[in-house]
């Protein structure tokens, strides 16, 4: 997980705490907002997920260096 992922959680998390702590209404474009970030963490995190190749298990790699 990055830092710049991180940081976007705990900024809807902060929102979130005040809406509830303060009692502030929420909007239909705070909570569209809200929602749009929410997305785009977890697009960024499925795009990375997908983007770094797999690794293979160890006991692939085992079988792979006794058949050298």
């Amino acid at each position: 997980m990055t830092h710049g992922l991180i940081n976007c959680g705990r900024r809807v998390a902060n929102i979130g705490f005040a809406i509830v702590w303060f009692g502030i209404p929420v909007t239909m474009y705070n909570g569209l907002g809200i929602g749009l970030a929410l997305l785009g963490a977890f697009l960024y995190m499925k795009a990375k997920q997908m983007s770094v190749p797999s690794r293979a298990t160890p006991s692939a790699r085992t079988a792979a260096s006794k058949a050298q």
